[in-house]
């Protein structure tokens, strides 16, 4: 069915794909397999099947099985798929244009081949034994035990999200999406969901996944550097929603804008090497990205004569909140991704003098523009409402009035209202401020946190779902435990139901 809320699923007309019957591909490779095509975007996948009839092959796809009354039979099938990284061509440090969209479909099919000849020796009690020692060890390594005196229910709910976190995440070749494996709202894309949520998951129970999801990351940026270069832009802006590293948001208010999905990407590679200590990764690619980024965040922004830097026309993860300069999430968060980018290479410079020289060549900076990023760091503008004694959330804020939540209660907003009006008035999707009290703790006091979460709070609808988690944290942590309970079970059934 289709429907009119875009977190749900979407038909989509006029594409699908079709089998390539093309004998140069298949050749005399293997009749299991199969190869079949994306109308649009070109992107090819093969499928290979092969089948037995009580332990004896059955040839085909189309086929007929006679079974006497009183009798049985066993048909047991097996089957392989194969894709390629989904990465879109872009631009590389020196300006190239660079593809990496794959190599074709004929090493395809050789796979699929390959891979049943393995599989298919298997019986299903083989099989079986496989998943359950890769079910084992991920229980033994990534539960999380919580006692409730509920039955058991908070436990079932928290074991079924983490088996959401355990599929979604066993194959990161082609990244994450959104809603993993268990639904398809927003048509398999991701977001900044993959490197705030489901990142810190994985970096302290299963760091190799992790960084599998940033070089996923890292093979973006050639395109992440055309897409900086389209907004006359330095460095590289990482799609706000992707599957294949181009930006697949059409309403760019809430999509393009929300340029922070590069400091969010920044934080995750700076959380990584500094849990894991992963040196190899920082020099061969943490270090790009976080110099890219930073470099996007001093040609979006500039100084101002109050001395201060300032970044304009932005959205923040609020999304009723749209093209607002100095949003507070943004700046917080830009000004971690330069102190990460500088600090990366101040260590790189001290433990690795032998490679410093060739990143700098690689990535084209000096000293002189690393000091830079530190200098506007230092200088990042906070935006602060005296009279309110919380932090703005924008410049422009404090300005707009509140929301009349006792008229206008249809849930959620963006469905019954136009988003005019939603804009103009102070009323939240989700928590912006929090969000950065949360990520950037230790930058905010005890007094700081309570003040502006008992501001922002009563302003949030929690129309998105990645709303309740960040609230529950924050409402622990000021003191309101009834209220952050509420939030931890909002955000625990929300999938489930």
């Amino acid at each position: 069915v289709n429907s009119s809320d875009p977190r749900k699923s979407t038909f989509v007309d006029g594409c699908g794909i079709h089998e390539v019957l093309d004998n140069a591909v298949y050749g005399e490779l293997s009749a299991d397999c199969r190869v079949f095509r994306c109308n649009n975007s070109r992107l090819s996948l093969a499928l290979g099947v092969r089948q037995f009839r009580d332990g004896r092959p059955v040839e085909g796809s189309g086929w007929r099985m006679d079974v006497p009354k009183g009798g049985s039979t066993r048909l047991v099938r097996y089957a392989v798929y194969r894709s390629h990284p989904i990465l879109p061509a872009g631009t590389s440090g020196n300006g190239l244009v660079v593809q990496t969209r794959g190599e074709g479909t004929r090493n395809l099919v050789e796979d699929c081949r390959d891979r049943l000849e393995e599989v298919s020796t298997l019986s299903l009690d083989e099989l079986e034994q496989r998943q359950r020692e890769w079910l084992d060890q991920f229980w033994q390594r990534q539960d999380i035990r919580i006692q409730a005196d509920d039955g058991g229910r908070t436990q079932q709910m928290v074991r079924w999200e983490l088996f959401q976190l355990a599929q979604s995440t066993a194959q990161i070749e082609n990244g994450v999406g959104a809603k993993g494996l268990s639904g398809s709202g927003y048509s398999g894309h991701y977001f900044w969901d993959t490197e705030i949520y489901i990142l810190p998951f994985l970096i302290y129970s299963a760091p190799a996944r992790a960084r599998a999801v940033l070089h996923y990351r890292y093979l973006m940026l050639p395109a992440a550097r055309r897409r900086a270069c389209a907004l006359n832009l330095n460095g590289a802006l990482f799609p706000w929603r992707t599957i294949d590293g181009e930006e697949a948001s059409a309403y760019f208010p809430t999509g393009t804008a929300q340029y922070h999905i590069d400091a969010d990407i920044a934080y995750a590679v700076a959380q990584y090497v500094q849990v894991t200590g992963d040196e190899d990764f920082l020099q061969a690619e943490g270090v790009d990205i976080l110099v890219e980024t930073a470099r996007l965040w001093m040609s979006l922004g500039r100084y101002k004569e109050d001395g201060r830097f300032h970044i304009h026309c932005v959205t923040g993860p609020d999304e009723y909140t749209v093209l607002v300069d100095d949003n507070l999430y943004t700046n917080q968060m830009a000004r971690f991704n330069l102190l990460a980018a500088y600090k990366a290479y101040q260590h790189l410079r001290e433990k690795h003098p032998d490679l410093i020289g060739g990143i700098r060549e690689r990535l084209h900076f000096d000293d002189d523009e690393a000091d830079k990023w530190s200098s506007a760091a230092q200088a990042m503008f906070v935006p602060f409402d005296d009279q309110e004694g919380v932090h703005a959330q924008d410049a422009q804020f404090m300005q707009r009035p509140r929301w009349h939540f006792d008229q206008f209660t249809a849930r959620p907003l963006l469905l019954h209202y136009h988003p005019l009006v939603i804009y103009r008035h102070k009323v939240l999707k989700q928590t912006d401020v929090v969000m950065a009290l949360y990520l950037l703790s230790s930058w905010f006091t005890p007094e700081q946190k309570l003040a502006d979460f008992d501001y922002y709070d009563p302003l949030t609808t929690g129309d998105s779902t990645l709303s309740a988690a960040s609230q529950s944290i924050l409402a622990a942590e000021v003191g309101h435990d009834q209220l952050a309970m509420q939030y931890f079970r909002r955000s625990l059934f929300t999938d489930v139901d």
